[in-house]
């Protein structure tokens, strides 16, 4: 890609960023809030190891639990791996970009912003749960497509964070989980 190509994709990601920002509102704003706070670390893998340990105890408190963990195990991959690459890229998240964007939520001022690991963590696993054809897929699927939104609504990644790391999201979801777990 040229520079100006680049400086195009950057001056578009700030027109909108700016945009969204313009028509927050609280309604909005205490809905994206949750899905983004859902999308956190912290809550997969609380909610991933207490569903593990419950399935080792006998306990399944979902339908095809055991996929649904592997789906979990995936969207830990992509997060490794979109961690790594935000390292990479080095770019700044959009309210420290100097291009007026305020962030409506708490993000670390030092993290970087491409890709998006809420997004490629969240996608990664409805992508799984789509292809295995799990009972809850399409719910998980709704909940991901807001978790990446609410993160371009907030004002913490621009869109192309998020569709950077829907794209890896997709990619590392459509990897057979169960067989390589069971490997």
């Amino acid at each position: 890609m040229t520079a100006r190509t680049l400086d195009a994709i950057a001056a578009w990601d700030a027109r909108v960023s700016l945009a969204l920002q313009a028509r927050r509102n609280c309604p909005v704003n205490v809905v994206c809030q949750a899905l983004s706070w859902s999308g956190a670390g912290g809550v997969w893998f609380g909610l991933g190891g207490a569903l593990w340990l419950l399935h080792r105890t006998g306990h399944d408190v979902m339908p095809a639990q055991e996929t649904f963990l592997a789906g979990m195990a995936g969207a830990f991959v992509t997060l490794l791996v979109g961690s790594a690459l935000k390292v990479l890229t080095g770019r700044r998240r959009p309210f420290m970009a100097d291009i007026g964007v305020r962030a409506a939520i708490w993000a670390p001022g030092k993290a970087r912003s491409f890709p998006s690991t809420h997004a490629s963590t969240a996608i990664c696993l409805a992508t799984a749960l789509l292809a295995s054809g799990h009972p809850l897929a399409w719910a998980v699927t709704v909940w991901a497509a807001g978790v990446a939104f609410s993160r371009v609504w907030l004002g913490v990644h621009f869109v192309t964070d998020v569709l950077g790391g829907a794209a890896l999201g997709v990619a590392f979801g459509l990897a057979p989980w169960e067989q390589l777990l069971r490997w």
